[in-house]
């Protein structure tokens, strides 16, 4: 099930009976994008959190974040990526055509994988 959180303003997915199973809980799973962008030359994008980060500082990590919550209930995972990747290393001419998906996977711990 997909709704949106009182927490903050994301996409969020827990199984359906989560709510009835944990009714205090006041938040959901962020749905969590995790991006590998190749350059035209070939070379991987890393980039290194902040010192300050609340989760891993200092650490590098693959771009990502979280999905937003839209005008409608379906969630574009392409767009949100690529509003991901403008956001925070500002690249807007991504060809969709090049673009894949490798897969979804759940982390309870963390929302998007790290390095």
């Amino acid at each position: 099930m997909a709704q949106s959180t009182s927490f903050s303003a994301y996409v969020v997915t827990r199984h359906a009976g989560f709510a009835a199973e944990h009714p205090d809980a006041q938040r959901s799973d962020p749905l969590g994008l995790t991006i590998i962008l190749v350059t035209g030359d070939q070379q991987v994008i890393v980039t290194k959190r902040s010192l300050t980060a609340e989760q891993n500082p200092g650490a590098l990590y693959l771009i990502g974040g979280y999905a937003e919550p839209g005008a409608s209930e379906e969630v574009d995972l392409f767009d949100e990526a690529a509003r991901e990747l403008a956001e925070e290393v500002a690249v807007t001419d991504i060809d969709r055509s090049t673009a894949f998906a490798i897969g979804l996977a759940y982390d309870p711990v963390h929302c998007h994988p790290e390095l």
